[in-house]
């Protein structure tokens, strides 16, 4: 008796360290994103990244991401990420109040933005293959260059 109730015990202990020791089947890369252009150090920077044309159109981002200004040097803040392979963009605000949202002046935000290695140039919002990029399985980098109108 002794001895199956061992066994049981142990079985159940396999599965549930198997169940969280799973293999990673989906690799994951490193991106590193660098942002320039940053006018102060009030604030966070406040991303969302995005996997196509219909979530960057409805303003749904996938994930998104708040990184403080503290490591900022010369207007640069640099930060790593881990995903896996596939199509991103990335939208990014300054949120220089900390309201969690684009503030506008006379139609115009007043605070930056910039999308992932575009620099948008005009007023109408960029479309997402402006500022797509593909993360394969080696690591990557992609700089936002931010714009203050």
């Amino acid at each position: 008796m002794k001895s199956i109730v061992v066994f049981i015990f142990s079985l159940s202990l396999w599965a549930v360290f198997s169940a969280f020791m799973k293999p990673n089947l989906e690799a994951n890369s490193t991106l590193e994103v660098v942002v320039t252009d940053i006018r102060n150090s009030k604030g966070n920077l406040v991303m969302g990244f995005y996997k196509d044309s219909k979530s960057f159109s409805k303003r749904a981002p996938f994930m998104s991401k708040v990184v403080g200004k503290r490591t900022m040097r010369n207007g640069v803040v640099k930060f790593k990420i881990s995903l896996p392979a596939g199509t991103y963009g990335i939208a990014l605000l300054d949120d220089e109040n900390e309201n969690g949202k684009a503030d506008y002046g006379f139609l115009l935000p007043i605070e930056g933005f910039g999308f992932s290695d575009f620099y948008h140039r005009g007023i109408l919002a960029p479309t997402f293959t402006d500022f797509d990029f593909k993360l394969g399985s080696t690591d990557k980098s992609v700089v936002v260059k931010l714009k203050y109108m």
